[in-house]
């Protein structure tokens, strides 16, 4: 299809569709035929996005309005937003999904230099977060695939200048964008992460996301095992980087589950205990039947 671009710079935003490992599958040119924001709810009647689902980019500085923030990906849409000043919206970025968008200043939040904390990259994130003025907040509007919508919106977004480090809450992750993306190229599962579980008797680790989804965080301990390896172990099972693995995008881990990675099966059953006052599931490695050298199985 051709379109005419218009008098002067004639720029459309180009949104690229992602599947569920974060390859490119689509390319979007957005002509700004779809309903304006001024369509939706005006930015006095949309508050600032919260939930589990919320992302949050810090910025090197604070904008006066949202206009600004989307004025290089959708022109047309930032100068509604900027004739507004608006600091909230919920618009569509496609036939069904929409994205709420909020605008605020600096983030003083202790859970977001916790989350830090536990990068390699802890010294540069904590510089960056002392840095930054300002945050767009991100969060799905009504429609199909919240997790989707936003993740894909977080990418999009995450290329412009001005952001430092982006924060999921729900994953206890903050990063810069260039390691998003270098995240995205390696395949890097997207809905979750593994993490370290803090003050556990022995070292633990544990997903950090599908509660966000309404599904239960896994657990996994092994006592002769370095962290490193625990959470290679547990990202093999339940994520997308296992090579048997036909998990898909926000598919939620189930108890009874099993899979083998290397030599050892893994199955998950309900943990006997709870993090963070929440059920969750514990990855358990099945016991090997011994046999003689020329004994056969007896079939039960």
């Amino acid at each position: 299809m051709l379109s005419h671009s218009g008098w002067g710079d004639g720029v459309y935003p180009v949104i690229r569709g992602l599947d569920e490992r974060g390859q490119v599958v689509s390319l979007h040119i957005d002509l700004g035929v779809v309903g304006p924001v001024r369509e939706l709810p005006g930015s006095t009647e949309v508050p600032q996005p919260t939930g589990p689902l919320t992302a949050h980019l810090l910025l090197d500085h604070r904008p006066a309005h949202l206009g600004e923030v989307m004025e290089a990906s959708m022109p047309n849409r930032a100068r509604t937003l900027t004739a507004e000043a608006s600091t909230t919206a919920i618009f569509p970025i496609s036939e069904t999904a929409m994205v709420h968008l909020g605008l605020a200043g600096r983030l003083e939040d202790q859970a977001l230099l916790r989350d830090a904390s536990c990068s390699d990259d802890s010294a540069e994130l904590g510089e960056l977060i002392t840095a930054h003025q300002g945050v767009v907040s991100l969060g799905p509007g009504p429609g199909d695939d919240p997790l989707t919508t936003v993740l894909s919106f977080v990418v999009q977004l995450s290329e412009l200048p001005g952001v430092l480090a982006i924060w999921i809450p729900a994953q206890h992750l903050v990063l810069t964008p260039a390691q998003y993306t270098k995240d995205l190229d390696a395949n890097v599962p997207l809905d979750f992460r593994i993490r370290p579980v803090e003050d556990a008797d022995a070292p633990t680790v544990i997903t950090r996301g599908f509660a966000a989804l309404g599904g239960r965080e896994v657990i996994f301990s092994e006592p002769d095992m370095p962290v490193t390896r625990m959470t290679l172990r547990l990202e093999g099972i339940v994520g997308e980087a296992g090579a048997r693995s036909t998990r898909q995008l926000g598919e939620l881990p189930q108890a009874g589950s099993s899979l083998r990675l290397l030599t050892t099966r893994y199955q998950l059953q309900p943990a006997p205990v709870q993090v963070d006052s929440a059920d969750v599931l514990e990855m358990v490695a099945q016991t090997k039947e011994k046999r003689g050298f020329f004994e056969r199985r007896r079939p039960s």
